[in-house]
């Protein structure tokens, strides 16, 4: 569906109001329907790179994860409606689930990484700097085996990121997008249905 928008294609004709906000909705709502064909591709991908960590796998999620950023900074742009803050008119917050960049904590996603908190109901309550796609960026294409955290942090006075393998951190790092991408899915599919005819596409 395209989203071309014409202000002033005829002189005589009126700009019908209640026309282009319908039109913007329709446009605002099948981009996110594409978005979530794209996060769905994504959970698929992820899973099997979770189940066999390799360079095939992981080249499978990375273009699966390609495809679906470039579909959500389409949708990026519409930050109106259930998307936006909740002091927004229809405003539920769901973008930052998504998406949260420049909000993205690398040293807190590498701790999780060692704690395993994506492995337990915990990771719902996770900050959303450490989820989304932007954690899946990092989970997804960084293959350096240094951390973020400063000397002073948990896991590098105990040791317990240096005892990780890179084996080891590549099957967490596996783990870690499988959770991510799912719940990116998930909010997507939360954001498309808020969206849905009846909903504030009606409003």
């Amino acid at each position: 569906m395209s989203c071309f928008f014409c202000f002033g294609c005829s002189e005589n004709k009126r700009l019908d109001r209640i026309a282009l906000l319908q039109s913007f909705g329709q446009c605002t709502l099948e981009r996110y329907r594409q978005t979530q064909n794209a996060a769905d591709a994504l959970v698929t991908a992820t899973e099997s790179f979770a189940a066999l960590p390799s360079d095939t796998t992981l080249a499978t999620a990375r273009t699966a994860f390609t495809k679906t950023i470039d579909a959500w900074q389409v949708a990026e742009l519409l930050r109106y409606g259930p998307a936006a803050d909740f002091l927004t008119l229809g405003g539920k917050a769901l973008r930052e689930s998504i998406y949260s960049f420049p909000d993205v904590n690398r040293c807190l996603l590498e701790t999780q990484l060692v704690g395993k908190t994506y492995e337990g109901a915990a990771f719902a309550a996770t900050a959303v700097s450490t989820r989304g796609l932007a954690a899946l960026e990092y989970l997804l294409f960084y293959s350096g085996i240094e951390n973020a955290c400063g000397p002073m942090a948990e896991i590098n006075r105990s040791g317990s990121w240096s005892a990780l393998t890179s084996d080891e951190l590549l099957r967490r790092k596996a783990a870690y997008a499988r959770v991510v991408a799912a719940d990116v899915a998930h909010k997507t599919r939360e954001l498309t249905a808020a969206w849905e005819p009846g909903g504030f596409l009606a409003q």
